[in-house]
């Protein structure tokens, strides 16, 4: 909300003319929750000692960066025009987007756990790829009305446009 709020500014101050900013409070939120709170890749020599702050750290870190590459049903995706953010917040709207992108997870009922393989890690991650791939064949508007239709929440992303 605050881009957009500053990129209003921005063309108030090069052109004279106020903007009307529109936020999607859903957007605003998913962001907000999804953030990395850590990181700790700088961390080139770790003492040697087990288990440290900064040992455990480093394994948080990499766990959470593993867990977004994993995320399927609640993140944005590039359209074939733009960007378009969903929430899939329980089973029926994971199985709607599952059906929208002509997709199967075994995993929808727990996205969020832990992989118990390796093999398990890599399959989620190339869900993750595949729908990336599937989002580039429609356009922004194309996606909002098959998600909205099925009660799915969606917002498209919007954009400052250069005149």
């Amino acid at each position: 909300m605050l881009y957009g709020i500053m990129c209003a500014l921005f063309q108030r101050y090069q052109t004279g003319k106020g903007q009307k900013v529109q936020a999607s409070l859903l957007e605003a939120a998913l962001g907000l929750q999804r953030q990395k709170m850590l990181t700790v890749e700088g961390a080139v020599k770790l003492p040697v000692r087990k288990g440290n702050t900064i040992e455990k750290m480093a394994e948080v870190s990499k766990q959470s960066n593993a867990f977004g590459a994993r995320e399927l049903y609640y993140r944005t995706y590039q359209t074939s025009d733009g960007f378009i953010t969903v929430g899939c917040l329980n089973v029926p709207q994971r199985l709607v987007f599952l059906k929208l992108l002509d997709m199967e997870d075994p995993w929808h009922t727990n996205p969020d756990g832990l992989p118990a393989t390796e093999e398990i890690d890599q399959a989620r991650r190339q869900l993750s790829l595949t729908a990336e791939t599937r989002f580039l064949k429609r356009s922004t508007q194309e996606w909002v009305g098959l998600f909205e239709a099925q009660g799915v929440p969606n917002a498209p992303l919007q954009m400052l446009r250069n005149k």
